[in-house]
């Protein structure tokens, strides 16, 4: 269990950097298009330099993106998961142990080799 926390640790530290990028990335991406849907609205609205039909067709594109944005920044936040706490979890709930054969697969320490 202990050398399997380990390398599930280690492989998590170097993936937690790229997801943590991925998130901000996405965040950058989102409040880009935000600022892009205000000037949009401020050029509909206020300086009236484009159509309602030229505005409608910018205006959803643009929510379109910047949902696509959002849920690409939600995607990363669920994969940050706490992976340490899941760790300790899978720890507390097996307490003997889990074995491996190296062809045939996993078990508890409790149970034989199948």
């Amino acid at each position: 269990m202990r050398l399997l926390k380990e390398s599930v640790l280690q492989i998590w530290k170097a993936r937690k950097a790229t997801v943590r990028e991925e998130i901000a990335a996405a965040e950058r991406a989102a409040n880009a298009i935000q600022d892009e849907l205000h000037r949009l609205d401020e050029a509909f609205l206020f300086e009236r330099t484009i159509d309602i039909d030229t505005y409608d067709r910018h205006r959803d594109k643009l929510r379109e993106e910047l949902t696509l944005a959002r849920i690409e920044g939600h995607s990363g936040q669920i994969e940050e998961l706490d992976v340490e706490g899941i760790l300790v979890f899978a720890e507390l709930f097996f307490r003997d142990g889990i074995a491996f054969d190296g062809n045939e697969g996993w078990w508890t320490r409790r149970e034989s080799n199948p």
